[in-house]
């Protein structure tokens, strides 16, 4: 309650911000970066998941899914508020909702609160102690208190599984329209010179590394960085490729960066990383057939390829430069690799068929997936426990082994978490390969590739779990865009989207009234500098069509990385097998 009411305060009495419209989020179709529903509000320390889950909708794509299994206190909160304009003129309120349960022992309760001097309070409580199986209708209803000055309305849960949809408010029978006013503190003139002085502009006419006087302002971390990450606002800009690979080449000639890691999968690019060792074959060949997401089976991404096999060509065995994925998504590569290991221990390798075979079936069911979790952490235990003696064909070490077992059981888990809602598995999965290969690679200093709501150095993103093991040797730069064109990549083939164009609530819009086509700027002294854009919203876009492209995140983009790297405008990347699959 201190938290809710230290938030209305703020809100409240910020009276010079500018006012903004934006959905109550009513029918949670709009999340955030992070997964989470925009609007609703919820206390993230107690030990509950609260994210927006296509698995399950009443109406529309999504609904809100809150695992609430192991929460720190009885019943755990979700809730809204309801501006007090609303109410003028009106004599009675009802809010109802539909909810999907699982397993739950205790009663629901259906809040509604009118904080204003009358403080008319109402709560509903349904007893639902058995898995739904279906979507039941909930409600709560009550007299107008005139003087509220907001209704906060929300839910109280007790352990267990809820899935949330279709709230509906209604004022005398008449449905409430679905946005609020937010408050939005908006960046000066001033601010504008201020980051115009303190960024440094990018040549984008050059397929050179970037040079010390661009990147100089961020030099001095570089040096003692363990891992750095590069993000991208889309996974299918050509500008973001090129100064990435610009940067890559530059952090390996000058500052001794030694591994390449993809968000890609980690099993497959252990083949890739032979071309680039031993310089045998072809790119094309290497490449074609791998689980090397369309997103980056591009020119630009075969270029680097190509030049990190050419600059081994003159380095020492001991001082190469290695190709990774950190995905666990996929695994096929994985199976293989274990089966050639294990043609020395017929009676292991009988289990591992069977595991391979049930990796091969469908899981739709909740039950499947959590099944062939638990089979595959018997064989990791087994595997561990008898300590075979084993055969090392095709190359494969033991550790690396031990790795594509380990890739496989984050890939059921993953599987397994991804029916319950928990979309946040994979970036824990994604960090702790990370630091798997800063093990396997000694002394080694780690460039990760990914989309930007990975790379976040705070949250419960990939860059949050690599942040906490390595403090400041973690340094994440953020990549955007304003205007231009990117590819998409649905079912099969690529094709072109636009870029939606950014508004006045946005980064990239005042990003955009600088004069410089691309520049870099390191965000810690830009934080206390630029207070007015800790509230504005942050381009971010996967790999599919979607008109959504920017967010709100919780906190302020300049606290996420550590610089950010903006080019004004900006074309599709160049992929390879332009729509076709």
């Amino acid at each position: 309650m201190k938290l809710l009411l230290l938030y209305l305060f703020i809100l409240f009495q910020i009276t010079a911000f500018a006012q903004i419209k934006t959905a109550l989020n009513l029918g949670f179709e709009t999340e955030k970066s992070n997964g989470e529903p925009y609007s609703w509000l919820f206390n993230k320390d107690q030990g509950a998941g609260v994210a927006c889950d296509n698995l399950y909708s009443f109406k529309g794509l999504k609904s809100l899914y809150v695992d609430a299994r192991k929460i720190t206190l009885p019943t755990y909160l979700v809730y809204n508020y309801l501006p007090g304009k609303y109410l003028k003129g009106k004599h009675s309120i009802r809010i109802t909702a539909f909810i999907k349960t699982d397993s739950i022992t205790q009663s629901i309760s259906f809040l509604m609160n009118q904080q204003g001097a009358g403080s008319v309070y109402k709560a509903t409580k349904y007893s639902d102690s058995t898995f739904s199986n279906g979507w039941k209708r909930y409600s709560v209803q009550s007299l107008v208190d005139t003087t509220a000055e907001h209704v906060l309305f929300g839910f109280s849960l007790p352990k267990g599984n809820y899935w949330i949809d279709n709230v509906r408010i209604e004022l005398d029978e008449s449905v409430v329209n679905d946005e609020a006013p937010i408050l939005v503190q908006l960046p000066s003139v001033s601010d504008i010179e201020w980051l115009k002085k303190n960024s440094t502009e990018i040549n984008l006419n050059s397929s050179a590394g970037l040079t010390q006087k661009e990147i100089f302002r961020i030099s001095k971390s570089l040096t003692k960085t363990k891992i750095l990450a590069l993000g991208e606002a889309t996974h299918g800009t050509h500008e973001f490729f090129d100064v990435k690979i610009r940067l890559i080449k530059s952090l390996v000639e000058d500052y001794k960066f030694n591994v390449i890691a993809f968000e890609a999968p980690m099993d497959e690019l252990y083949e890739v990383n032979k071309y680039i060792i031993e310089g045998k074959g072809r790119i094309s060949a290497v490449v074609q057939g791998r689980a090397f997401y369309r997103v980056y089976d591009t020119q630009e991404v075969q270029e680097l390829i190509e030049w990190l096999k050419n600059e081994n060509l003159s380095r020492s065995k001991e001082n190469k430069i290695y190709f990774a994925g950190i995905d666990m998504q996929g695994g096929t590569q994985a199976y293989k690799n274990i089966q050639e290991y294990l043609t020395a221990d017929t009676v292991l390798s009988k289990r591992f068929q069977s595991v391979y075979t049930a990796f091969l079936k469908p899981k739709t069911k909740l039950i499947e997936r959590e099944r062939f979790c638990n089979m595959v952490d018997t064989f990791y235990n087994t595997f561990h426990t008898n300590k075979p003696i084993l055969s090392k064909t095709g190359g494969l070490d033991s550790k690396w082994i031990e790795q594509n077992i380990e890739l496989i059981r984050q890939s059921a888990k993953k599987q397994y978490d991804d029916a319950l809602g928990r979309g946040l598995t994979r970036d824990s999965m994604m960090a702790e390969n990370a630091l798997w290969l800063s093990k396997y690679y000694p002394d080694s200093k780690i460039i990760l590739w990914g989309h930007n709501a990975h790379i976040y150095n705070q949250t419960k993103y990939m860059g949050a779990y690599l942040y906490q093991k390595l403090g400041e040797k973690y340094f994440a730069i953020g990549l955007t865009t304003a205007n231009g064109v990117f590819n998409v990549f649905p079912n099969s083939g690529t094709t072109t989207y636009p870029l939606v164009p950014p508004t006045k609530e946005t980064f990239e819009y005042y990003f955009s009234n600088i004069d410089k086509p691309a520049f870099i700027f390191p965000t810690h002294g830009a934080r206390e500098k630029l207070n007015s854009f800790s509230q504005l919203a942050f381009r971010s876009v996967g790999a599919a069509a979607t008109n959504h492209q920017f967010h709100h995140l919780d906190k302020n983009l300049l606290e996420l990385f550590d610089a950010i790297i903006f080019i004004k405008d900006t074309t599709p990347s160049k992929a390879r097998l332009k729509n076709k699959l």
